[in-house]
């Protein structure tokens, strides 16, 4: 797995030392987060991903 800054789709980044996880859409590879994709992808609007990674804070 991953770490990430940021989310690589939208630019969310992680608040008060909160943390979120970043998914890779298994049809098209983007990656996205929760906010920015939800359930669903947000380029091709599939529901079959799988976790990419986390975004945690940046000291």
């Amino acid at each position: 797995m991953s770490s990430f800054e940021e989310c690589p789709n939208c630019g969310r980044t992680p608040g008060h030392g909160a943390s979120f996880t970043v998914y890779e859409c298994e049809k098209c590879g983007t990656m996205y987060c929760d906010s920015c994709g939800g359930e669903k992808c947000p380029e091709c609007g599939t529901d079959k991903k799988q976790e990419a990674g986390e975004c945690h804070r940046q000291e």
